[in-house]
């Protein structure tokens, strides 16, 4: 399982616990923020066990189809639970939410537990703003490693489009000329490749089929 693990202990600062902490998950797939969070004790572990149908659960499922786990990693911990919604909240303006176009975050709410419309004072907006600087977007400066990069290699080459797809795909190409650099390009590419009989026999029969149906289209 990958994720940046946390000791995370119960404080008491004058009555109110800081026990609370803001959390992101990472898809190393597509190496992007995808959900944040706010809890405390194993809070951001209880996704991985979700079966319900909600955007994030369905992420994880495609993540672990690929062979990966996503990467759990902490914004900010030890803080009282107010400061965490308001950090939470500012988190997911910042990262955008995917249902409203705005970002790669699969949140289906704004966070922050009913403090809208709250004012930060000028100390808050300064620690949010530095629990948010500190965290490096996504995946930058991490690196996949051989066994990560063969899973997503075996995980996209499971993949095939169903006929439907490829006949749509087929469709939207149908009309579209190439220029004369695209097809030296072609060419050039082609160029050398040896092709097997299977490969030759399945070009054949589509040459056949697609004359004989031109030839029976001219007749009429």
């Amino acid at each position: 399982m990958s994720f940046t693990h946390a000791k995370l202990q119960e404080k008491d600062d004058g009555g109110v616990k800081t026990n609370f902490f803001i959390y992101c998950y990472i898809c190393p797939v597509r190496s992007e923020v995808i959900y944040i969070g706010k809890g405390s004790g194993n809070r951001h572990l209880v996704h991985l066990r979700r079966k319900d149908k909600h955007p994030l659960t369905q992420r994880i499922q495609w993540i672990r189809n690929q062979g990966l786990e996503p990467v759990i990693d902490f914004i900010c911990q030890g803080v009282d639970e107010e400061f965490a919604f308001l950090v939470e909240q500012e988190a997911i303006a910042k990262y955008g939410r995917k249902d409203l176009g705005k970002g790669p975050l699969l949140n289906l709410t704004d966070g922050g537990d009913g403090i809208v419309g709250h004012r930060h004072t000028e100390d808050a907006r300064s620690r949010i703003s530095a629990a948010l600087r500190v965290r490096p977007p996504a995946m930058k400066g991490r690196h996949h490693t051989e066994e990560t990069k063969r899973a997503i290699s075996v995980g996209n080459s499971k993949k095939r489009a169903s006929l439907a797809t490829r006949q749509k795909m087929s469709d939207g190409r149908r009309g579209i000329l190439h220029t004369a650099e695209t097809k030296m390009r072609i060419s050039e590419m082609q160029r050398g490749r040896r092709q097997s009989e299977e490969t030759k026999a399945k070009r054949a029969a589509s040459l056949r089929r697609y004359y004989a149906a031109k030839a029976s289209a001219d007749k009429h």
